[in-house]
């Protein structure tokens, strides 16, 4: 058969975004792929089935996405941010998980923003990283 191909057609600072061309075995052609195209800093994981994606704004806010196909469509199955820290160095870490067909927020809380995100709260935060995880 024929290998699926990606290149990168968009390079910021930080982040980056791939064309992705899959072979149709029915039309014997690739398709492009726009779903995958929007996904930042992609990387897959063949045995969970699962796409990641990264975006980084600035040098402490980011996004963490997961993303599954469900029925077809790639579908986001939890979302991690690592907001901008408020004026006294609070940043909010959120995450939010894909529960009976939609988003819902499962973990918020702040934390005093430091260069190595050391603290109890950051460490209950990056459990989350960890797809198998679900608050337990």
């Amino acid at each position: 058969g024929y290998m699926d191909f990606c290149y990168v057609y968009n390079r910021g600072n930080a982040n980056y975004y791939c064309k992705f061309w899959i072979w149709d075995p029915e039309s014997k052609s690739f398709t492009e792929s726009p779903d995958l195209g929007e996904v930042s800093m992609p990387q897959f994981n063949n045995d969970l089935k699962v796409v990641k994606g990264y975006w980084r704004s600035s040098a402490a806010s980011n996004e963490t996405r997961y993303y599954k196909y469900i029925d077809g469509k790639l579908t986001c199955v939890r979302y991690l941010e690592m907001g901008d820290p408020d004026s006294e160095g609070m940043q909010t870490l959120r995450v939010e998980d894909y529960v009976d067909g939609k988003s819902v927020e499962v973990f918020r809380e702040k934390a005093l923003l430091t260069t190595d995100y050391e603290g109890e709260v950051y460490d209950r935060f990056f459990l989350w990283l960890d797809i198998n995880y679900h608050g337990e």
